[in-house]
């Protein structure tokens, strides 16, 4: 029996030239890309419609091209089946953003088989095809954006992937097009969005052809308006205070360093110091009292004799402020024979920067030269006033906001610190709230000084000593903040398992980057110790840090721990009731081996605090767990176990400590108080951000860690330095801290260094295995944590097993890229043993790798490294096509610009340099001097 064909097909044989047998001698025309509609009519009508080209819209069905269709056949099945889902539901948001991500694996497979087949065809056809491939695959992509776009206008997963593509594709030809399409979201999304600023001003700082600095202040004034307009929330002020800090990190870096820290200090007055009469006012209208204030020029935060606004509501007497460095005072700068003018421009414009960073008064003007202002003379004087030197209130008027949460009142003073070359973190974790806009900010390794700390000595060289040194620290400090973490001879510091945070290196930079920078620094914290709570801990510390730093190596004035401990016995007699003074100023002792008066500071500390206030013993536990690890460190177990014991036990006499244990009664009291308070600790913690969605105060971070640090270090004593014992308190207490980051990361750090201090006692042996992933595990946790990171380096490079630090970086630098990642990377290459050379090919490739990542594309810190990277190399013609390519990423970084007329002005010509200039005119860089 014949089969029978198809209905369809038996309909379309019947109608009229639809099927037509061909003979054997006949042969088939060819193929042509036309479409020809017939109609079923008598009469035929012919229409010949366009071509199918390229440049037609691709369908979301469609398969890009035939080749990937049958190399990847489960992608066009996968297509189907999203499609349809979306046309049965298109308000299933997660099924558009899983046909998005389909579209990034196809390409990411399209490179592997490109990849593949570049050994049997030529390169540049492979780049061609690669190239053509990657745009059909954006153009796909931006049209399933906007589809999706239609049903989740205000999504912002679907908006912020969406501008950044548009910025890929036509952000460098067609600014003008992508800032229309960013008004125009803006005005869909009311612009209720921080994340969403954050990206519009990273795109209005980072576009070359579009930047200028005063734009951007416009871009930042806008930005601020509507943010001030929302409801007064914490999550609110949070978001302010982060556009505050990228907008006085811009005018720092391009030169208007005055205004920078003039809104430092307006902010921090009016937050910090408020009268107690205005407190209850609204902030729109102490903004108008605080005038008064500012144009009274009364001395401001951190400068000598500032008591703060709270002081001065009724006015004070103007102070003349820092003397301006002018045109006349530079006889002493020297000038060589064979130097030009723009060389020695260049000299004067870093001269000027380092003497006036500070905003100038109008009454230093005034009192320069009283006499100039007679007989018309005083032309020539008001040609030299700097007009962008004093700051009035018009000037930071606008960028003033409410900031009531004492822990971001903490934070605006530590961002304060950084842009002082201060590195401080309070936020008490490493992990940056938005990565890309932290690498817009990350500028501490362009000082000279920590440059010099950076690559190693000699550069290029064998190191003539072949012993095996200690890892050299890294200049960039990112990780929490403790006590024992201020300065590197304090607390613990014989056992070095303790990062430091203020080196002498650290201390040099500060003075490098500016004139009396370092006094202004003290006079900061000094005065918002008294003006913000969460400093009390940390601030008066942090001071003798400095101290200790500064002063390190002047052995004819004392030295640099012998002129901190005689700061800090005056500043105890001030403040005797700061518990963590006195844990800081025992572990001074302690750092240079006066462990006996180490020993009495702490008991005279520990038997006096129970008589202080309630709200002065909260930093107890910072005692007991110091004068705890430092026992620990002596290998006095017995003692130890007996201090942390006599936390629970007040009758417990410190100087009188017995030789035996505590009896099984005192250590299950003992165990039980470390607990509850800890577990109190936890619960109130995780109660604090449930209902403010905030993380914590880092007062309260810090007190909590030291708490959980206790139990942990407790454990271990009664055990017998039995390491699993420490170990399960830690676990049971990670189970119990939820979502904060904050504190995991200091428990995290107490499980660390307890593990290394474990692994050094003698007789005892740990397998490096289990110490390894210990660190792994910590480092994949908080990849930007350069505590953790050091810790791992140092401890592989024992190994002298270098792939295994490799191959960490590969992993976090693809999970989670980051500009501190990037750096750290790039000098672990750098040093990766002792004793023997780096390899500049790797190192060359990593810079190469960063400059191509979005978190390392627009960090000025990695661009000037990489040019004076080349330089050091004696590659300077890599390093001038560097330059340009770095300003054309970075064209806010005025020390960027500045390498053309100072490291590489023997590359550029005269009229490379003008030109260079021009641009800086063009972004409107500072310049302080004419040339």
């Amino acid at each position: 029996m014949r089969k029978l064909l198809p209905r369809r097909v038996r309909t379309m044989m019947r109608t009229t030239s639809c099927w037509r047998i061909l003979l054997p001698s006949q042969k088939p025309k060819p193929r042509q890309l036309y479409a020809t509609i017939q109609s079923k009519t008598t009469t035929t009508t012919t229409v010949m419609m366009r071509p199918l080209t390229r440049s037609r819209p691709v369908s979301l069905l469609q398969p890009l091209t035939t080749k990937m269709s049958k190399n990847h056949p489960n992608s066009l099945k996968k297509t189907r089946r999203l499609n349809l889902r979306l046309e049965n539901n298109p308000k299933n948001q997660a099924t558009w953003l899983e046909l998005i991500d389909l579209q990034d694996s196809l390409l990411a497979n399209a490179a592997t088989t490109n990849t593949g087949m570049a050994a049997a065809s030529s390169t540049s056809i492979t780049a061609t095809r690669q190239a053509k491939l990657h745009k059909a695959i954006t153009e796909k992509k931006l049209a399933i954006y906007e589809k999706a776009l239609k049903h989740f206008p205000t999504c912002l997963e679907l908006l912020i992937p969406y501008l950044t593509l548009c910025e890929i594709e036509f952000g460098d030809s067609n600014p003008t097009r992508l800032l229309t399409l960013w008004d125009r979201v803006l005005k869909r999304t009311k612009g209720e969005s921080v994340q969403l600023w954050d990206r519009y001003l990273t795109y209005r700082q980072t576009s070359y052809l579009s930047f200028g600095v005063n734009g951007f202040v416009d871009a930042v004034q806008e930005c601020m308006d509507v943010l001030k307009g929302l409801e007064d929330s914490e999550s609110n002020q949070s978001g302010l205070l982060h556009i505050f800090t990228r907008l006085c990190n811009l005018l720092h870096e391009s030169g208007y360093t005055e205004r920078a820290v003039a809104l430092y200090q307006g902010q921090i007055e009016f937050s910090c110091f408020t009268p107690p009469a205005f407190e209850e006012m609204d902030w729109r209208q102490r903004v108008d009292l605080f005038e008064d204030f500012w144009e009274s020029e009364c001395p401001r935060v951190g400068e000598p004799g500032a008591t703060g606004w709270k002081a001065n509501v009724m006015g004070a007497e103007g102070v003349a402020g820092y003397k301006p460095f002018k045109a006349g005072d530079d006889e002493d700068l020297i000038v060589n024979d064979g130097d030009d003018e723009y060389k020695i421009w260049f000299r004067k414009e870093m001269e000027y920067s380092f003497m006036n960073w500070a905003p100038q008064r109008s009454t230093s003007v005034k009192e320069e030269d009283p006499d100039s202002m007679q007989d018309g003379g005083d032309e020539d004087e008001e040609d030299d006033v700097d007009p962008f030197a004093t700051i009035i209130f018009d000037d930071i008027r606008p960028f003033l906001f409410n900031l009531s949460s004492p822990n971001l009142k903490s934070q605006l003073i530590s961002n304060f610190l950084n842009l002082l070359s201060c590195q401080f973190n309070t936020t008490c974790t490493s992990t940056p709230l938005l990565v890309v806009a932290e690498s817009l900010m990350r500028v501490e390794l362009m000082n000279n000084a920590l440059v010099s700390q950076f690559f190693p000595k000699p550069v290029g060289k064998e190191v003539a000593n072949t012993t095996s040194p200690a890892f050299p620290s890294f200049p960039l400090n990112n990780f929490p903040i403790t006590v024992s973490t201020l300065y590197s001879n304090s607390i613990a510091a014989s056992s070095n398992n303790n990062p430091s945070l203020l080196t002498p290196a650290a201390v040099a930079s500060i003075q490098d980057s500016g004139n009396q920078k370092l006094e202004f620094i003290k006079h900061v914290i000094r005065q918002s110790c008294k003006a913000v709570d969460d400093w009390d801990d940390i601030g008066i510390p942090l001071i003798l840090s400095m101290e200790a730093a500064s002063a390190a190596g002047e052995s004819s004035k004392g030295g640099g721990v012998k002129a901190a401990l005689k700061l800090g016995k005056s500043m105890l007699k001030e403040e005797r009731m700061n518990l963590s003074l006195w844990a800081f100023y025992a572990g001074l002792e302690a750092g240079r081996g006066k462990l006996d008066e180490a020993r009495k500071i702490f008991q005279t500390a520990l038997s006096a605090y129970r008589t202080f206030p309630p709200e002065n013993q909260h930093d107890a536990v910072l005692l007991y767990v110091a004068y705890t690890e430092l026992e620990m460190d002596c290998q006095e177990y017995c003692r130890a176990l007996w201090i942390l014991v006599s936390f629970a036990d007040s009758s417990v006499d410190l100087g009188k400590i017995e030789t035996e244990r505590p009896s099984a009664t005192r250590i299950l009291k003992a165990r039980k108080f470390l607990n509850e308070m800890a577990d109190a600790a936890i619960q109130k913690c995780n109660s604090d951000y449930q209902v403010t969605l905030q993380q914590p105060s880092s007062q309260a971070i810090r007190i909590t860690s030291s708490l959980i640090t206790s139990t942990c270090l407790f454990e271990y004593l009664h055990s017998n330095n039995n390491i699993e014992e420490a170990f399960q308190s830690i676990s049971l207490s990670l189970s119990k801290l939820g979502l904060l980051p904050a504190l995991r990361e200091l428990v995290l750090e107490t499980r660390l260094k307890l593990y290394v201090t474990h692994s050094k006692r003698p007789g005892v042996f740990v397998r490096p295995g289990d110490i390894r992933t210990a660190m792994e595990l910590a480092v994949s946790e908080f990849p930007h944590n350069t505590s953790f990171l050091l810790r791992f380096v140092e401890y592989e490079s024992k190994t002298k097993i270098e792939n295994k630090v490799r191959r960490l970086f590969d992993v976090e630098l693809k999970k989670n890229p980051s500009s501190t990642l990037w750096l750290f990377a790039i000098f672990t290459e750098l040093h990766h043993y002792s004793g023997q050379t780096y390899n500049p090919h790797s190192v060359r490739s990593l810079f190469s790798r960063a400059h191509e990542c979005p978190t390392g594309k627009h960090c000025p810190s990695v661009w000037y490294l990489s040019i004076i990277f080349e330089i050091l190399q004696g590659n300077v013609t890599k390093a001038k096509q560097l330059l340009f390519r770095a300003i054309r990423e970075c064209p806010w970084s005025k020390k960027l610009y500045m390498l053309a007329m100072g490291e590489l002005r023997g590359v550029f010509d005269g009229s490379e340099v003008a030109e260079i200039i021009g641009v800086m005119e063009e972004k409107e860089i500072r310049l302080r001097c004419a040339i």
